[in-house]
C-alpha cells in the first residue's frame, strides 16, 4: 500500500523547525538594524564634530587670539579679528558683530567647551575640547546614544 501526503509528526516537526528558522531570522534583522542605527548616529555626530573642529582649527590660523590669555582657559573662544566661537543651549556658534552661525544643528547636543591657552615663550598653543552627543531624548532605545568628547590644537606665533 502507498503512503500518499504527511503524518501529523512530520507536519509538527516541519513547522517547528520552520518556526526556529524564523525566530533566527528576525532577530538577525533586528541586530543588523541596530547596529546599522548605531553607525549612523555615530557618524551624524564625528561629521559634525569634524566640521566644528576644522572651522575652529581654520579661525586659529588665520587671526590671533584675544582670549584666552596665555596660561589661561575659557568656555569661549575670542579672536582678535572680532569673531567669538560659543555654546549656547547645546549648539555651537561661531560669531561676529553682525552675525551668528551655528556649526552644529539639532541633530547633536554640545557641552563643555573648553578654550586653553598654552602658549609659553612666544607661541600660541590653543587647545579646544568639546563634548558632542546626539540630541535624543532619555526614552530612545541605548542605539540611539552617542556620545564623545574631542579635542583639537594649533600652534602659532604669538
Amino acid at each position: 500500500m502507498k503512503r500518499r501526503g504527511f503524518t501529523l509528526l512530520e507536519i509538527m516537526l516541519y513547522l517547528a523547525v520552520a518556526g526556529a528558522v524564523a525566530v533566527v531570522l528576525v532577530q538577525s534583522i533586528q541586530l543588523v538594524g541596530s547596529i546599522r542605527n548605531r553607525f549612523l548616529t555615530a557618524a551624524i555626530v564625528d561629521r559634525q564634530a569634524d566640521w566644528a573642529m576644522t572651522t575652529l582649527v581654520s579661525a586659529l590660523e588665520s587671526a590671533d587670539v584675544a582670549e584666552p590669555d596665555s596660561g589661561a582657559s575659557a568656555t569661549a573662544l575670542l579672536l582678535t579679528d572680532g569673531r567669538s566661537f560659543v555654546v549656547s543651549d547645546g549648539v555651537l556658534y561661531a560669531q561676529t558683530a553682525t552675525r551668528s552661525d551655528a556649526l552644529t544643528d539639532d541633530d547633536v547636543v554640545v557641552a563643555g567647551l573648553l578654550v586653553e591657552n598654552l602658549g609659553t615663550g612666544g607661541t600660541d598653543t590653543i587647545r579646544v575640547t568639546f563634548s558632542m552627543s546626539f540630541a535624543a531624548d532619555a526614552s530612545v532605545s541605548e542605539e540611539f546614544r552617542y556620545a564623545r568628547t574631542y579635542v583639537t590644537s594649533t600652534t602659532r606665533p604669538q
